[in-house]
């Protein structure tokens, strides 16, 4: 089973095999998989080859619009999720909630997330704006909380 963590920084999710970082932590690596990768470019994984995708504490760092393509970064980086990930199985996604004092503590904070954001990607209420902002794929959000009155926790399980 291949299971990534997106992000992964010094530690790599426990549940996970391959830890993927667009910093070189291959050092603070004695077992799995370290790949140095930038997020805004294609995943290095084949399309639906993924069972599990965690990502904690990155997508706030990515700036608001895509350097090379026209689109927002994070729609840009949720599709990669959707290409990589199989038919079924989820995106495991924690970001800083907007209230928090955190959120806005570290200067490479460019996006920041409240109770209802992931909810747009979700396509039981699909919307004209899917389409016009680039949305590939299809999503469930089965879960969408705050947690520790600090974190938004998202799960998106890929539908299509």
């Amino acid at each position: 089973m291949l299971k990534i963590d997106v992000g992964c920084g010094t530690e790599r999710h426990k549940d996970c095999n391959i830890g993927l970082d667009k910093h070189d932590f291959s050092a603070h690596y004695e077992e799995g998989t370290f790949l140095q990768h930038d997020i805004l470019d294609p995943l290095p994984f084949e399309d639906d080859s993924v069972d599990w995708l965690y990502c904690h504490h990155v997508l706030e760092h990515l700036v608001h619009r895509h350097p090379t393509k026209d689109i927002d970064a994070l729609i840009y980086v949720i599709n990669e999720f959707n290409r990589v990930l199989k038919v079924a199985e989820e995106a495991y996604i924690v970001v800083p909630w907007i209230e928090h004092t955190n959120a806005w503590r570290h200067p490479t904070h460019y996006r920041f997330f409240n109770y209802e954001i992931f909810h747009w990607f979700d396509f039981r209420n699909p919307t004209p704006d899917h389409v016009a902002e680039g949305l590939i794929g299809e999503w469930w959000v089965t879960r969408h909380d705050i947690v520790d009155e600090c974190h938004v926790v998202a799960v998106l399980r890929k539908v299509k």
